[in-house]
């Protein structure tokens, strides 16, 4: 079978932050400790000498506290934190460490930062400023993970971590650089999204803290802003850890500063907006401003306390090969509504002089079309559950994005189910699980299935447990378990032929807080070895034992 396999960062983050150790200390290990960080109770990870604040931000100056605890745009509210300004234009100076490798991401992310904020706020070239940032990417980490300080902490700062971080992540960075913290840590984020802690790496949990000081909400809440955790950021399940109230909303982006991060930066740095931006999450959707139907985004020119109606066309939408329907605006959940051009509360960031609000976004759910073929044709069926629904006048069915779904195939007599393939991509997790639960990708990909089945006997190499992202290997290939194997489809795995049957061990299904490790297979062979196949469908199972990193 001809079958194309992607392995995909849907995320625009990637984190490596582990937060105990295997039962005691070991200096290879990240420890928890709680502190003080700028006049607020923090827990954070002792990585390599840092201390590691939701995930990716560099505490400096903590100081240690007996007592746990946690505590738009959401920006640091102290400006002794914000970068000085050097005649009209604000400055981060910069050096390049020499260490670092491929500088092409960087070198595009400074640019586009500075495209986005001419006049604003810049990253400038060094030129003997004690208070600097220094780029330092090591090229030898492949991790995807990188780290910045929150705001200007004074003298050097580094802003690095792996080589292979992409534009969309040091763009985040940047985002801590000057002075934006994480969007999902406000405080009114439960309006807004909800966290799934069973799903979060638990020594993760404090990633999760919303900010109780040093934080100024200056925009509504934006569900795609750069500083926004993509859904999946420290999953320890393959379940999403966020998400959005209603679901399936597109949380992050992977292109760049949002209309929301944008409003935000320019408030916390003086130039506040005085013309009203409405968009919409993707950006380029249609919404009605006073009766009229535009395209995203549109600036007016609004007059304090007028009022005005927004609104969004009724039916789904299509914009770039993917379909949406309508999920919330970021200042109410009505589609339709009426507002206030209020002025702002007399504020550094709201002066009275400008409307308090800026950015009012649409906020769309992605739709993922669902189809599944049988063949050979008749030889059985799939039931999806939940059933896709429909959305007139789109043709066929469809779920929206991270949603969970089982398939249940169920052979005719005289047949046995084989795999489900997903063309281009396949799904998440094992092709030959049956039922097979697996949440709804988030990155553009349709579930476009044929639901193989076979009259020949199927030999199934697995594990027990069975845990989403563990694998087995045979005939040194590795595959996600179960795997099953069978004529036609696998033209080498005949009766009295013999294969090469193996598990890796240890695994590291989703982070390194949990591991299984191999204990035996069923038919009492090495961790290693060869079977013959029987005339008849047989199961090989490898026995594999989790283990945990203590968390205290």
């Amino acid at each position: 079978m001809n079958v194309r396999r992607r392995f995909a960062l849907s995320a625009l983050l990637v984190f490596a932050i582990v937060s105990a150790v295997w039962g005691q200390s070991s200096p290879g290990q990240p420890e928890v400790r709680t502190g003080i960080f700028r006049g607020r109770n923090v827990t954070y990870a002792w990585v390599n000498g840092q201390a590691i604040y939701e995930g990716d931000i560099v505490l400096d100056n903590v100081q240690e506290s007996p007592n746990p605890g946690g505590t738009g745009s959401l920006t640091v509210a102290y400006s002794n934190y914000l970068w000085p300004k050097v005649g009209n234009v604000y400055q981060v100076p910069y050096v390049i460490d020499p260490a670092s490798g491929d500088l092409t991401n960087l070198n595009a992310a400074i640019s586009q930062f500075n495209a986005t904020f001419p006049g604003l706020i810049q990253f400038v070239g060094r030129n003997g400023e004690t208070d600097y940032v220094d780029f330092n990417f090591d090229p030898n980490n492949l991790s995807g993970s990188c780290e910045a300080n929150e705001g200007r902490m004074g003298g050097e700062q580094v802003v690095g971590g792996s080589g292979t971080c992409t534009v969309a992540t040091i763009l985040h960075e940047m985002g801590h650089t000057i002075g934006l913290w994480h969007e999902q840590s406000r405080a009114d984020r439960d309006t807004y999204v909800s966290v799934n802690y069973n799903a979060v790496i638990k020594g993760s949990r404090s990633n999760f803290d919303q900010l109780q000081d040093n934080d100024q909400a200056v925009t509504l809440y934006d569900y795609a802003s750069i500083m926004e955790y993509p859904a999946y950021s420290f999953s320890r399940n393959g379940e999403p850890c966020i998400e959005s109230t209603p679901a399936g909303i597109p949380l992050s982006n992977q292109a760049g500063y949002s209309a929301g991060d944008i409003d935000g930066i320019s408030r916390l740095y003086g130039a506040v907006p005085t013309a009203v931006t409405v968009s919409s999450n993707p950006p380029g959707l249609q919404v009605v401003v006073d009766g009229v139907t535009v395209t995203t985004p549109q600036t007016y020119a609004w007059a304090l306390n007028s009022n005005h109606t927004l609104g969004v066309p009724s039916g789904p939408q299509t914009l770039g090969g993917l379909n949406y329907i309508y999920g919330r605006w970021n200042d109410a959940t009505a589609a339709n509504h009426s507002i206030t051009v209020t002025p702002g509360n007399n504020m550094l960031t709201q002066p009275a002089t400008s409307p308090a609000v800026t950015v009012y976004a649409a906020n769309f759910i992605q739709l993922v079309p669902y189809a599944n073929a049988i063949s050979p044709a008749g030889t059985g069926s799939v039931t999806p559950s939940p059933a896709p629904q429909s959305y007139p006048p789109l043709s066929g069915v469809y779920y929206i994005i991270r949603q969970p779904v089982t398939l249940t195939a169920t052979p005719n007599a005289g047949q046995s189910f084989y795999a489900y393939i997903n063309s281009p991509y396949w799904l998440p997790g094992p092709l030959g699980a049956n039922p097979k639960t697996f949440n709804v990708m988030d990155d553009g990909t349709g579930i476009n299935l044929t639901s193989y089945f076979t009259s020949s006997p199927v030999y199934t190499v697995t594990t027990s447990p069975v845990e989403s992202n563990v694998g087995i290997r045979a005939d040194g290939n590795w595959w996600y378990a179960p795997k099953n194997f069978a004529l036609p489809y696998d033209s080498t795995w005949t009766s009295g032929s013999q294969h090469s049957v193996s598990v890796d061990s240890p695994q590291y299904p989703y982070s390194s807080n949990s591991r299984y490790v191999y204990s035996s297979w069923s038919d009492g062979g090495a961790q290693t070895h060869n079977v013959t196949l029987p005339s008849s469908s047989t199961t090989y199972t490898a026995s594999i034992t989790p283990q945990y990193y203590v968390t205290d």
